[in-house]
């Protein structure tokens, strides 16, 4: 009996992801590709060009799932998106297709190959708490408090990554007790062998994307001019016409500068774009750290290296 498959491809912002995803769809008909987004932003309906999210045209040359599927007023975890994907997955698979999961955020990426590990559930009170917290002190009272009370936790963390740093702060408060402690369970569950997984009926082909450092930074500042001459103040001004601009997805990179411009904060336009760029390189770095990581994967570079991408595929779907 044919195993069921799943394509990974993987890759920091601003790769190829989504070009090199319905490109492999329409090389590789017979493998019935279908993508399922990982990106935790393009969950949202309001977030478009500060999330380079693919275009009505893209969106429509191939099957995409997990795109649009909520709003910003509605946040979704990662254990949200370990249901939300494990379904989908099933129902492609029912299908006689194959899921190829694609996005920039590894840790969704990651749970939903691992499994999630158990943490304590969080009262609401507490949501509650940090939501107002982070809206009145900003992420940065979230990441001086663990600081002092779970340094290990901040070893793994990036302060732009709000979800994870929120969740380590609401399972301190919660429990007493340091998110790190649990990582330690997770540790020996080896995080980054996607061999040892939570899915024995599934074979999975990871393909990494990674582009040389100085080109790559290119591609990031010329994404950020993009954004911001096509017309990303004009849709966070939307945005905050209906929101109040606290909610979790508004504090990503793109959005929390673009905010802060529309207060004044910064002079121009050029300076905003260099701002979304620097903190793009940033989080582009921590995305690489985690990837490098990971095993088992193919590195490829999506620029000069097409006929081994192509190759990897044709064997993975024989």
């Amino acid at each position: 009996m044919e195993r069921n498959k799943i394509l990974i491809l993987s890759g920091a912002t601003a790769t190829g992801k989504t070009d090199i995803s319905i490109e492999l769809a329409r090389k590789f008909p017979e493998a019935r590709f279908e993508v399922i987004n990982y990106d935790s932003l393009l969950f949202y309906n309001e977030l478009n060009i500060g999330t380079a999210k693919p275009s009505k045209e893209e969106l429509a040359s191939i099957p995409h799932h997990l795109i649009n599927i909520s709003s910003i007023s509605h946040e979704i975890n990662a254990n949200d998106y370990v249901k939300l994907c494990t379904e989908k997955v099933n129902q492609l698979h029912a299908q006689g297709k194959t899921p190829v999961l694609t996005g920039g955020s590894t840790f969704y990426l990651r749970s939903f190959v691992k499994g999630m590990y158990e943490s304590e559930p969080v009262s609401e009170r507490v949501r509650k708490e940090t939501e107002e917290l982070l809206s009145r002190e900003g992420i940065e009272f979230f990441w001086n408090f663990l600081q002092e009370h779970d340094p290990e936790s901040i070893q793994n963390l990036h302060i732009n990554d709000h979800y994870r740093v929120t969740r380590a702060y609401e399972h301190f408060k919660a429990t007493g007790t340091k998110l790190s402690e649990q990582k330690e369970i997770l540790d020996k569950n080896e995080p980054y062998n996607f061999d040892k997984n939570i899915h024995p009926n599934i074979d999975f082909e990871h393909i990494s994307l990674l582009i040389d450092k100085e080109k790559h930074w290119e591609i990031m500042k010329s994404r950020a001019n993009k954004m911001v001459k096509s017309g990303l103040i004009e849709e966070v001004q939307e945005i905050l016409k209906t929101f109040s601009g606290d909610e979790k997805p508004l504090a990503s990179i793109g959005y929390k500068e673009t905010i802060d411009f529309l207060k004044g904060q910064l002079t121009n336009t050029g300076e905003l774009a260099e701002l979304i760029y620097i903190n793009t390189r940033k989080l582009a770095k921590a995305q690489k750290t985690f990837l490098k990581k990971v095993e088992p994967k193919k590195v490829i570079n999506p620029l000069s290296e097409k006929d081994m991408l192509y190759k990897i595929v044709e064997d993975f779907i024989k």
